[in-house]
């Protein structure tokens, strides 16, 4: 068993997810740096059709509040500001019974100096991902030893 995931069970009907995304996105939510991210329902617009990331989204706070790491990208964009997301990685349990867990993501994007949710998924090659993110990009954040 892994010992650091923490066990957040998923949403169990569309009702709940919608309810849960709602709150976060009349409070927002503050990171583990202090940093207020801001969250509006477009974002929940654009999962509407895939039923794994809605039964997620109980998943996005505690992965913001308390990752396990914190790894930012900086892409170039033509002709504009280069974009920098900061990708909040964790391992969560959906239940006690969840020996593993699985590695959870959030993807926030760093906008003129504020912090905007852009997505949330569980990648599917669990590792090999975040492998490649420490690849392209930096760890800003891990948990002091």
């Amino acid at each position: 068993m892994v010992e650091n995931a923490s066990t957040v069970p998923l949403a169990s009907s569309e009702r709940e997810a919608f309810d849960c995304f709602r709150i976060l996105a009349q409070q927002g939510v503050t990171d583990i740096r202090g940093e207020y991210i801001e969250i509006d329902l477009g974002n929940y617009v654009h999962v509407l059709d895939q039923e794994e990331r809605l039964e997620q989204i109980p998943w996005v706070a505690p992965t913001l509040e308390r990752p396990d790491s914190i790894i930012r990208l900086t892409g170039s964009r033509k002709g504009k500001r280069p974009r920098v997301t900061e990708n909040y990685v964790k391992r969560i349990r959906e239940s006690p019974n969840d020996p593993e867990g699985s590695i959870f993501v959030v993807g926030v994007e760093r906008t003129r100096g504020h912090l905007r949710l852009r997505t949330w998924f569980m990648p599917a090659r669990q590792e090999k991902y975040v492998q490649d993110l420490l690849k392209r990009g930096e760890t800003i954040w891990e948990p002091k030893k």
